[in-house]
């Protein structure tokens, strides 16, 4: 499991941006999402509504840490 740690308005900044494009009433739920993932220094977040794609990243100042559970 990854744990994700960040100030909020770090946080929300990216995924405001990603998240406009999710519906919230969509007919397959994994548009629903948002993925986040780490690429080198910095975290990355992706959506789609299979017509349209978005990314942004963040700065270092999102911390993913993995943890044994």
């Amino acid at each position: 499991m990854l744990i994700l740690q960040a100030e909020r308005d770090t946080l929300l900044k990216p995924l405001l941006a990603v998240t406009g494009i999710v519906e919230r009433r969509h007919t397959l739920p994994i548009l629903s999402n948002v993925l986040i993932e780490k690429k080198g220094g910095q975290v990355g977040f992706l959506a789609t509504d299979l017509e349209i794609q978005i990314t942004t990243a963040s700065a270092d100042e999102l911390v993913l840490t993995k943890t044994s559970a």
